[in-house]
């Protein structure tokens, strides 16, 4: 299987998923913290994960520089915005279309994506790989982070995956699952019923 981590961190999940598929599959660590890069490269050479590709760059739907804020949580990105005073302080990262990066023959079979907010415009940046492989997705949601970093709703987000032809389930605190098929408002339900500021989604290929 071929896994897409995107939003690795430091990459735990990397470790995780290149541990499942075994040398006979794939994954791609997508992380733009340089910091955090560089914990991944080296959990990869430690344990010698040669089935790990690890690639430094935001996922967004265009080509181009944003600028990374590594102090909130695990790091936000935005437009970068300012004179040229401002931003030669910036710490810049690429942002790119994942896309265009991952090679043709590349069939992806799960992604992981918590990108604080990014969530929408990575996975624009993916929808001819979306369509044509279907893969399972475990998405944190997060519908106030969606709007300020990706300039999507939360509704816009959950329509943009079920007209790939996904439906969500939500994933509750104890590890079970709470169906909601492509109902928006289930999802925005199960979101305000879970007294925090994000939840998990499991999107998966309608069953119809």
């Amino acid at each position: 299987m071929c896994v897409l981590d995107i939003g690795a961190n430091i990459g735990y999940f990397t470790a995780l998923a290149a541990c499942l598929v075994g040398p006979s599959g794939h994954v791609y660590a997508v992380e733009p913290n340089a910091q955090n890069v560089r914990m991944i490269e080296s959990t990869r050479r430690l344990n010698g994960f040669e089935h790990v590709t690890v690639l430094q760059t935001a996922a967004g739907r265009d080509l181009g520089l944003l600028m990374l804020n590594s102090s909130f949580t695990n790091g936000t990105t935005a437009p970068i915005v300012g004179d040229w005073q401002a931003i030669v302080a910036l710490t810049t990262t690429l942002v790119a279309p994942l896309g265009r990066l991952l090679p043709e023959y590349a069939k992806v079979d799960f992604i992981k994506i918590d990108t604080e907010g990014a969530e929408a415009s990575a996975l624009e940046g993916l929808q001819g790989l979306l369509a044509r492989d279907l893969p399972v997705i475990v998405s944190e949601f997060c519908p106030p982070m969606l709007a300020g970093i990706s300039g999507r709703t939360a509704s816009q987000y959950l329509e943009f995956l079920f007209a790939l032809g996904y439906e969500v389930d939500v994933i509750q605190s104890d590890g079970t699952l709470q169906g909601c098929s492509q109902d928006v408002a289930a999802v925005l339900a199960a979101h305000r019923a879970s007294g925090v500021d994000h939840v998990d989604l499991l999107a998966r290929p309608s069953r119809q």
